[in-house]
C-alpha cells in the first residue's frame, strides 16, 4: 500500500510506475483496468492543471500513459440463450434465479444495476413494456418485453428476486453456462 501523503508534485513517473505495478501485481487487475485507473487520474490532473492548482506536468509525458490491450468479447447466440432457458434448475434455486436474472438482462439490454432494480410498477403489462430510469445516465427508457422476459416476470409475479452481487452473479453464471453446455 502507498501510505504517504500525496499532493500534485508527488504524481511523477516514479509514482506512475509504482502505482501501475501495485494495481497489476498486488491488486491483480488486468492491463485494461489499470489503464482505466490511469486515465481517470489523468482526467483529474488535467482539470487541476486547467484550474491552476497543479504545475507538475509529469503526467503529460509519453511514458505516463493509460495502456490497454484488445480484449476478447464473449457473446451468446439466441440459440444458446434458448438452450440456457430450457434447462430445469428447480433443484438449484440459486442457479435458477441467476439464469432468470441473466436472461432478463440479455433480453432487455439493461445494465446489471438497472435490471436488478426492476419493480412491479416498472411493468406495463397491457402495453407489454418495461419503463425504468437508468442508474448510470438517469434517463427514462422504455423496453418492449420479450416473451422470455414476460415468462420470467410471470414466474415471480412481476417481482424479480433480489440479485446477488455482480461478482457472485458472474461466478454462478459460469456454473449455469457449464450446465447448459
Amino acid at each position: 500500500a502507498y501510505n504517504k501523503s500525496m499532493d500534485f508534485d508527488s504524481i511523477t513517473l516514479e509514482f506512475y510506475n509504482q502505482y501501475t505495478s501495485y494495481l497489476t501485481h498486488k491488486c491483480n487487475l488486468s492491463l485494461n483496468t489499470v489503464g482505466k485507473h490511469v486515465k481517470i487520474l489523468k482526467i483529474f490532473l488535467n482539470e487541476a492543471t486547467d484550474r491552476g492548482l497543479n504545475q507538475n506536468m509529469d503526467f503529460k509525458k509519453r511514458k505516463f500513459k493509460a495502456r490497454k490491450e484488445d480484449s476478447e468479447n464473449i457473446y451468446l447466440t439466441v440459440e444458446e440463450l434458448k438452450k440456457m432457458e430450457s434447462i430445469d434448475f428447480s433443484a438449484s434455486p440459486r442457479l435458477d434465479k441467476v439464469r432468470d436474472l441473466f436472461l432478463v438482462g440479455c433480453y432487455t439490454g439493461l445494465r446489471f444495476s438497472d435490471f436488478t432494480k426492476i419493480k412491479p410498477e416498472n411493468i406495463d403489462s397491457k402495453k407489454s413494456i418495461l419503463q425504468i430510469r437508468t442508474q448510470k445516465t438517469g434517463q427514462r427508457v422504455s423496453v418492449p418485453l420479450h416473451p422470455t422476459v414476460k415468462l420470467i416476470l410471470k414466474k415471480y409475479d412481476n417481482e424479480l428476486p433480489k440479485a446477488y452481487t455482480n461478482q457472485l452473479m458472474n461466478r454462478y453464471l459460469k456454473e449455469v453456462a457449464s450446465v447448459s453446455g
